[in-house]
């Protein structure tokens, strides 16, 4: 149970990470649309990817 939380812990982190260095990548100056032309787009390739990896190929992930 231990390693269970440990690893949930770390995957965790792991995404706040991740998700960090996508915010802080965008360039400043940047308008409020052109950030979320750009965050709706990672959403789209995610989307894909996670109902990739559910065996969904049609791209409507759970």
């Amino acid at each position: 149970m231990l390693q269970n939380v440990q690893k949930y812990t770390a995957m965790d982190a792991l995404a706040r990470s991740l998700h960090e260095q996508i915010i802080n990548s965008i360039p400043t100056g940047y308008s409020k649309e052109e950030k979320l032309y750009i965050l709706n787009h990672i959403g789209s390739h995610l989307g894909k990817d996670i109902a990739a990896l559910e065996g969904n190929p049609t791209g409507n992930h759970k």
